[in-house]
C-alpha cells in the first residue's frame, strides 16, 4: 500500500481493530468488509466515529445479503437498513453510497467448479438444521435478489 498509494499525507496502519488509537485522529478511515467479522460492530463503529477529525470521512462496507450461514468467519448479517442504523447514533452524514452485486453462476455452483465455494462453511445443510432462521433469511434473500451476494459501501462525513 505504501509503495503504490503512499504520500506525504498518507499513513497506513495495521493493528487490532479495537485497540489502535491515534490522538491526532484521521481525515479518512476506510473499513471495507471488516465490520461483519467483529464481535461488537457497534463498539468498533463508535471507535471509528470518535477518531474522525471534524469533516472527516468514514468509508465502510458490509455484505447486505446473508453471509453468516456460508462464511464461518462472519459473525453478523446486515441489511442496508441495519448497516445505516449502526452508524446513526454517531452524528455522521451520509454523503454517498454504492451497491455492488456479485452474481453466482448456478451451473458452476452445481458443478462444484465455482472457486468461491472453497470458503463456504462445511456441513451447511446441518448448520441450517440448527439455525433455521438463517435458512429463512437465505431463501428470502435469494427470492428478492436472485443468486447474488450484495454489498453496500457508504461514505459518511463527520460534522465540521
Amino acid at each position: 500500500a505504501r509503495g503504490h498509494y503512499g504520500g506525504e499525507r498518507v499513513r497506513f496502519l495495521a493493528a487490532d481493530a479495537m485497540a489502535f488509537d491515534d490522538p491526532e485522529g484521521f481525515d479518512t478511515i476506510v473499513s471495507i468488509e471488516t465490520i461483519e467479522h467483529l464481535p461488537s460492530p457497534a463498539a468498533f463503529v463508535a471507535r471509528l466515529a470518535r477518531m474522525l477529525r471534524p469533516g472527516g470521512l468514514l468509508v465502510a462496507s458490509v455484505p447486505t445479503t446473508p453471509s453468516v450461514d456460508a462464511n464461518p468467519h462472519h459473525l453478523h448479517d446486515f441489511s442496508a437498513r441495519s448497516f445505516r442504523r449502526l452508524l446513526a447514533p454517531h452524528g455522521l452524514a451520509e454523503r454517498a453510497s454504492l451497491v455492488q452485486e456479485q452474481p453466482w453462476r448456478l451451473g458452476a455452483v452445481l458443478a462444484r467448479s465455482e472457486p468461491r465455494l472453497r470458503g463456504v462453511r462445511r456441513g451447511l445443510p446441518a448448520w441450517y438444521a440448527t439455525h433455521p432462521g438463517s435458512l429463512g433469511r437465505r431463501i428470502a434473500s435469494t427470492l428478492l435478489h436472485g443468486f447474488t451476494n450484495r454489498y453496500l459501501t457508504v461514505a459518511w462525513q463527520a460534522p465540521a
